[in-house]
């Protein structure tokens, strides 16, 4: 926008401000805030206000107050603004393009082009417009400080207690680095940011409003939300109010900054500061919320000196506007408070200034400039009273009367605007002071009282500029906005933490500007509120915090890192807001509906006071105890707020679950069997158990046993009470309202006799309150556990021929498997058994024979050896023959799982057999030994098949030094099976003719190379398909080793 432009705008609008427009009926002027109506005035007074902001980045609007934003990509300069609509006011906002947020009270936010800002306040529905300036952000030990850590404990990566879950924790801060381990769940792996609303980026923005760029959990997880943290602060403060702490590095243990929340939902505003996109972003969450059915708080570590301090704003009145139930504002209190608490001695800069000035009195402020910049002083007075304002300097002086509007100093160096108008809210003037190119000089700011009555004091606030007030400063009335509406819980801080270790090893601190160990901090802002209301409400842990560290920080300052590469430290009630936002969603966990007046109760009886927190600061000093306007209610205390919430009628009740299973076997073995499972129901706080015992019924001998206690997510060793029963080993904690499942689980070792049967139950239990400590006894005992009988596993044991092909006469060569045996049956057993002693006697002189077995499932083919899978057992070489002589091999030993099985036994003919031999197999099962496993106990058979022998076909066993065998010639039938001892190069099959009728390729041929191999030709037909003629062929076989051998085919099949 050119300046010309600028010009004629502010021109416009300052006639409109002043004219009543033509007309039958002029209309009535609209309230306009006198930092809008100086943002509009022509350059160079409006420019040190307004910045133009291209994207709105976050990082670059932390100078001034007004920003001109684009909203969207391609827009023209947009303004943003608080507007009280009358009843044509909506139209008109929409008329003049403006984009409407957040409705509230009867405010609306609103975003409108810099341009249309004249033609929108001619319209007679607008009533009131003021600014939307902006806020800055107001920048472990401190979890133990406030308690929380006695409120629940850790599990491996499971929180149990009080953790925040089913709350949404919101943040409105500089974004969120989402890769940062702290904000991703250990066990699925996904974020635990339901939802992002980046407002400095265009792209989709959320339902409702015009604006920024939102992610979904699930893009978050995709990778595909755009949304940095390049600040870090953002990151840092929600590491504080609901980080996990699970992410470590550098050999660092996890899980040593955890905050306060770790299993709060999350949802992360990016934001600008301005004001009404923090309005926006109050708004978002507790939708967000809503939809998912769950309180929220939300968390506003920033601020502003701006303003009249006493909860008036539009942005305040909204804020409260939407508080309510369930739904929860903290913001931090600011860092501009001058305590006298340094252990240099030194203070803060001192940044507020008050009087009270009669009709004639004056009263001079002096203003030291460190460095020369732009000041900016914002002052409130009395409505009724009439003041004069004078600004002297090295170079020039500059005064103003109430009305005179806005005069600039000769130099043009400075200027006071002072508006003849009360504010459309509260009634009071407002005046301000700039400097727009200061001197590093001693400036005198003078007061006067022109019409007044000298009750009501004025106040000013260095809002902007490297200064302080040398006299008639204040420490009070300092706390910031937005933490001073009315239903937002405003936080201080004090200090947890001494020095630190950083990643380089050397130990740091903040130097003489701390202060001692659970004292307040010097820069803490005070209170209370202009109208005396008491600000801040709370204290709690700001310095020096450690936290996540954003890894999307441009450049991170190597002292403030932890050793862990991770975490950082950070100061400010920027750190102290989100320990008592964190601290908010606990207590929302334990009742969803606590209001706003609810939780400043809450804080007000249970405010911890102590050496430091009984002494203020402030405006009351020298008063002693609490409240005070330093501390609020004192030093926030987790534990004592939810005991004041849940009360003392903490209960426990145990109760059987409905399923109780069959009777069923318990082995004997090592074996873990499920004994006992009940319920356990919390209410209303969490329980802690301390002891719980297990008494024995039956004959059953527990002695000995491994018995555990199973409640997620603890696994607890019970240990024997010494009178045959079992006892807690360890306390633990069962979350708030909930029904916990437990099961007692026993590890089994053999011992016992069969028949015996027993069980476990639940007989005493003892707890307490996990908040309020009182013991409990509990209901529904005793709870009898599952009967269980320990018994041997029987065996059903057939035998049969086995239905595998035999090999046809004249094709078996040393080495070829022969099926002979079945083995398969049933097996009703909880542990597994093994068949040993498996005696079988063999009919064939053969002092090389061997034995396989394969193993197959039921009713399908098993898998012969030297084809795919090999055999299980491959038995050593043992002489045997018919006469009777027994090959007992202790070594076959089959495994006999629980269900069907299967198996196969067979023999491995050695060279030795001799031609024509025949092989047959004989098996006992009365020689079978079945055993368990573990127990060593026999089990039980349930059958005894006859003695079986197998294998009586006879087997016609080749020369070693044949080459190959054929299954018959002549061929009379379909198939025909050629068998090699060693695989052949090639085989073919030719006509008398001459002519090649087959050729049977290498993948024709089954075996390996160098090894036993054979052709199965089926059907009989020739290289085209077809099926081949009767009559006499020659076979020519061309071996590995070059040799080529002829045969004679005859195939002689009948018709078909």
């Amino acid at each position: 926008m050119t300046s010309w432009l600028r010009c004629r705008i502010a021109a416009l609008l300052l006639v409109l401000l002043s004219v009543s427009p033509l007309g039958a009926q002029a209309q009535e002027r609209p309230y306009v805030d006198p930092l809008l109506r100086l943002a509009v005035q022509p350059e160079p007074a409006r420019r040190p206000l307004l910045q133009l902001v291209p994207g709105a980045t976050a990082d670059s609007t932390m100078a001034r107050y007004l920003l001109l934003t684009e909203p969207y990509a391609g827009a023209e300069p947009h303004i943003g603004v608080f507007v009280r609509l009358g009843s044509a006011g909506e139209r008109a906002l929409h008329r003049h393009r403006g984009l409407i947020g957040t409705r509230a009270a009867s405010w609306v936010t609103a975003r409108v082009p810099y341009s249309s800002l004249p033609a929108l306040l001619r319209e007679p529905g607008v009533r009131a417009v003021y600014a939307a300036p902006t806020a800055l952000p107001t920048n472990d030990l401190g979890g133990a400080d406030i308690r929380v850590s006695e409120v629940r404990t850790r599990v491996g990566h499971d929180f149990v207690g009080i953790t925040g879950r089913g709350v949404v924790v919101g943040i409105i801060d500089t974004g969120l680095d989402l890769k940062h381990a702290d904000f991703i769940d250990a066990v699925s792996g996904l974020t635990r940011v339901h939802r992002l609303w980046d407002q400095t980026e265009s792209g989709t923005p959320p339902t409702g409003f015009g604006y920024g760029n939102e992610c979904t959990g699930q893009q978050i997880d995709a990778g595909t939300c755009p949304q940095v943290d390049t600040h870090g602060h953002g990151t840092h403060v929600t590491g504080t109010a609901a980080g996990s702490g699970r992410a470590t590095g550098g050999s660092q243990s996890a899980y040593q900054f955890t905050g306060v929340a770790p299993e709060a939902t999350l949802v992360i505003v990016k934001t600008n500061f301005s004001f009404d996109g923090v309005v926006d972003g109050i708004s978002y969450i507790f939708s967000v919320a809503s939809q998912l059915g769950q309180p929220a708080v939300v968390n506003m570590s920033l601020g502003s000196d701006y303003g009249p301090h006493d909860g008036t704003r539009p942005w305040e009145l909204m804020l409260d506007d939407l508080s309510g139930p369930g739904h929860i504002n903290v913001a931090s209190a600011g860092n501009s408070g001058s305590s006298p608490v340094r252990i240099d001695g030194g203070h803060s800069d001192r940044t507020h200034i008050m009087g009270t000035v009669a009709s004639g009195e004056e009263l001079e402020h002096q203003l030291e400039v460190w460095n020369a910049s732009y000041i900016f002083v914002d002052l409130w007075y009395n409505g009724s009273d009439t003041l004069t304002f004078t600004l002297e300097g090295p170079s020039d002086t500059v005064s103003a009367t109430t009305g005179d509007g806005t005069v600039v100093s000769p130099s043009g160096r400075a200027q006071i605007s002072a508006p003849g108008e009360r504010d459309a809210v509260n009634g009071d003037r407002e005046a301000f002071v700039e400097i727009l190119d200061s001197d590093v000089a001693t400036y005198r700011l003078r007061v006067r009282g022109v019409n007044s009555a000298g009750v009501e004091p004025y106040h000013g606030w260095l809002v902007d500029g490297i200064a302080e007030f040398r006299t008639h400063f204040s420490n009070s009335h300092l706390v910031l906005t937005p933490g001073t509406a009315t239903r937002a819980i405003e936080v201080a801080a004090y200090t947890t933490r001494e020095s630190w270790v950083s990643i380089d090893g050397n130990t740091y601190s903040f130097g003489g500007s701390r202060s001692e160990l659970g004292q307040i901090t010097a820069w803490s802002s005070v209170g209370p509120r202009r109208d005396g209301v008491l600000k801040p409400e709370i204290a709690a842990p700001g310095s020096a915090i450690a936290s996540s560290a954003s890894a999307e920080v441009d450049e991170a300052f190597i002292a403030l890192t932890l050793p862990d590469g991770v975490h950082s430290i950070k100061q400010g009630t920027s750190m102290s807001s989100p320990h008592a936002a964190g601290a908010v969603a606990l207590f929302l966990q334990a009742n969803p509906d606590l209001t706003p007046e609810d939780i400043v109760a809450v804080l007000q009886a249970t405010g911890r006071e102590d050496y430091f927190s009984r002494e203020s600061y402030a405006d009351d000093a020298g008063t002693v105890g609490l409240p005070n306007h330093t501390w609020g209610h004192g030093k926030l205390d987790v534990l004592a707020g939810l005991q004041q919430i849940v009360g003392t009628a903490a209960a426990l009740a145990v109760a059987a679950t409905a399923d109780e299973p069959p009777l069923e076997r318990i082995p004997r073995q090592a074996q873990s069997v499920e004994l006992l499972r009940f319920d356990l129901t919390t209410g209303p706080e969490f329980v802690q158990v301390t002891d719980l015992r297990l008494t024995p019924e039956g004959s059953l001998d527990f002695a000995g046993l491994a018995v555990h206690l199973y409640v997620e997510p603890f696994h607890v060793r019970l240990l024997p009470d010494g009178a045959g029963g079992f006892e807690l080993e360890e306390s633990f904690i069962l979350d708030l309202q909930s029904t916990s499942e437990a099961w007692v689980v026993a590890d089994f070792v053999h011992g016992g006799d069969f028949g015996d049967e027993g069980r476990l139950n639940l007989t005493a239990l003892e707890a307490e309150g996990g908040l309020s400590g009182t013991p409990i006894s509990p209901t529904g005992l005793p709870v009898a556990g599952w009967l269980r009988r320990l018994a041997r596993g029987a065996v059903a044991l057939q035998l049969a021929p086995s239905g595998s092909p035999q090999p046809a006469p004249g094709t078996v060569l040393p080495g070829m498997a022969v099926p002979l045996i079945q083995l398969y049956g049933t097996t009703d057993s909880v542990e597994p058994l093994r068949m040993d002693d498996i005696a079988l006697r063999s009919s064939i002189a053969d002092p090389e024979l061997r034995l396989y077995v394969v193993q197959y499932e039921p009713g399908e083919p098993p898998v012969f050896p030297g084809v795919a899978g090999d055999t299980i057992y491959r038995s050593e070489p043992f002489v045997s023959e018919w006469t009777g002589s027994v090959f007992t091999d202790t070594a076959l030993a089959l495994s006999l799982p629980v269900g069907a099985w299967s198996y196969e036994i067979g023999a491995l003919l050695s060279p030795a057999a001799g031609h024509g031999s025949q092989v047959q197999l004989k098996l006992d099962p009365d020689s079978v030994c079945i055993l368990g496993v573990i127990s060593g106990d026999s089990a039980q058979q349930l059958t005894s098949p006859d003695s079986l022998l197998a294998g009586r076909g006879g087997i016609n066993l080749l020369e070693s030094d044949e080459a190959f065998g054929l299954s018959a010639n002549p061929v009379r039938g379909q198939r025909v099976v050629f068998t090699f001892g060693t695989r052949p190069r090639a085989v073919s099959v030719f006509n008398f003719a001459g002519e090649r009728v087959r050729l049977f390729r290498d993948a024709d041929i089954e075996g390996l190379e160098g090894g036993p191999a054979r052709i199965v030709w089926e059907p009989i037909e020739n290289d085209r398909g077809s099926e081949l003629a009767n009559g006499v062929y020659l076979l020519v076989i061309e071996h590995a080793d070059g040799r080529v051998e002829r045969q004679r085919l005859m195939i002689l099949r009948g018709r078909r």
